[in-house]
């Protein structure tokens, strides 16, 4: 079954040098996308908000390396000991967790696909009180199609542009 996965603090370790508000792990806000964003919940301005989606259906499901299911997390770790020259907050609003069934992958995967549209569409209504722009992490390319639909869904303009980074880059003939 797939299901949403709460923010945690947890991943966001900071270097033991690290002065308060100039890395990434010292500007993260966590966001519950299950319950109502109230004015209480913003602290500051942020650019963006983080979404994770945890799957490895596709990946399987194109014969490519296992793995991609971790993605989001190994993310947070690395991006919470960057530097960041004027410090902005950043929300973390979780991950959609995919069930890897075999099974019934094809459903699961669309079913995943939709939620992950779901709060994507969450995030951008509430784009004026968050200013943010949602960032996907991934998972393998069918995090591109939940993307999608969240944009379509959210945003009145048909004009929809996604940028999908690849972890390893190999391109198939």
């Amino acid at each position: 079954m797939n299901q949403y996965l709460l923010p945690s603090l947890e991943v966001w370790q900071c270097r033991p040098d690290a002065l308060v508000g100039d890395y990434f792990c010292h500007n993260i806000v966590l966001c519950n996308l299950d319950k109502e964003i109230v004015e209480q919940d913003i602290v500051g301005q942020a650019n963006f908000a983080i979404l994770g989606f945890q799957s490895d259906l596709g990946v399987r499901r194109n014969l490519g390396r296992i793995g991609a299911k971790s993605g989001p997390t190994v993310i947070r770790q690395f991006l919470s000991r960057l530097s960041i020259p004027s410090p902005k907050k950043c929300y973390d609003c979780g991950d959609v967790v995919v069930d890897s069934d075999e099974s019934n992958s094809c459903d699961n995967l669309l079913l995943a696909q939709q939620m992950l549209a779901k709060y994507i569409t969450r995030i951008l209504q509430h784009q004026r009180a968050l200013h943010t722009v949602p960032i996907i992490l991934g998972g393998g390319h069918e995090t591109a199609y939940g993307h999608y639909l969240g944009l379509l869904d959210a945003i009145e303009d048909d004009d929809i542009a996604i940028l999908n980074f690849d972890a390893h880059f190999d391109l198939r003939p």
